[in-house]
């Protein structure tokens, strides 16, 4: 398979539709199209599906980070206050670790 020409099929597919790719490829009809049409159809519907799981991700990511922050901030006996802010603090950085990568280095991303 030439990933040159799986390329320049992307470039093509792109402005399609998911339902239209979708269906496409689900026929998978090598008769209609080549093995790089149906690979970047592949590459195309697996960037959207990851692309549309990204902010549930995140929010996850910002609840643990959250609850990581509070339960840290309680352990240590913090005010009510602190123990607040700390959790604000750690959800706001658990889900943009998502979006930006080395914000947290050692990671809270997939």
């Amino acid at each position: 398979m030439d990933p040159n020409l799986v390329a320049s099929m992307r470039k093509d597919l792109q402005g399609k539709s998911t339902a239209e790719l979708r269906q496409a490829y689900d026929r998978g009809d090598n008769a209609t199209w080549s093995p790089e049409a149906l690979e970047a159809m592949r590459q195309i519907l697996e960037e959207r599906r990851h692309r549309g799981n990204k902010p549930l991700v995140a929010l996850g990511g910002a609840v643990l980070a959250g609850m990581l922050g509070m339960g840290v901030t309680s352990w240590q006996g913090c005010t009510g206050g602190v123990i607040l802010l700390a959790g604000m603090g750690g959800a706001v950085l658990g889900a943009l670790s998502f979006y930006i990568p080395s914000l947290i280095p050692f990671g809270l991303r997939p």
